[in-house]
């Protein structure tokens, strides 16, 4: 999944983003980079990112 397509999904998870620093959910690669990529991209293991995702996810964090 693109990270616009998360967010679309699940707006609230856009703190999990910024918790890691990750400023990509505003910009223009949002809509066609995938979350693992745009892990990678800011050096965070793309595995821990989707897991917390997922948890924050279920729990509506």
């Amino acid at each position: 999944m693109t990270v616009a397509e998360v967010l679309r999904a699940y707006p609230h998870l856009v703190e999990v983003f910024i918790r890691h620093g990750m400023e990509c959910c505003a910009c223009f690669g949002a809509g066609t980079e995938t979350v693992e990529r745009v892990a990678q991209a800011y050096g965070i293991d793309p595995g821990q990112l989707l897991e917390e995702l997922n948890v924050a996810a279920l729990v509506g964090d």
